[in-house]
């Protein structure tokens, strides 16, 4: 995970559910979805060492997560940028209600 260079992980979400949230929000804490993250080489980069072994992340991602619309890096999705709305305080372990593009699912 520290490969992927994120500030929040959202558990409990179904696979590539970060493409159809508008918001994520908790009682003190409002982010609302900007983009979807395209991913480069940094995630096959050891944070420790710096080496960057053989990886099958960006061949895989690019099987069925490529995008070319917004391009500008790999075009490879995984994840979402997200815009603080309401600023506020967010620890491990807060619930965020979970705001869909079609429907409104927590």
């Amino acid at each position: 995970m520290n490969r992927f260079r994120m500030n929040v992980v959202v558990d409990g979400l179904a696979a590539w559910a970060e493409d159809d949230v508008v918001s994520l929000v908790s009682d003190s804490v409002e982010l609302l979805r900007v983009t979807v993250c395209e991913r480069c080489l940094i995630t096959t980069t050891d944070q420790t060492t710096g080496e960057r072994p053989k990886s099958d992340l960006l061949p895989t991602l690019n099987k069925f997560r490529r995008r070319q619309e917004n391009r500008f890096a790999s075009g490879l999705m995984f994840g979402a940028y997200m815009a603080v709305e309401k600023e506020g305080v967010l620890r491990v372990g807060d619930r965020l209600a979970v705001e869909y593009a079609a429907d409104d699912t927590e």
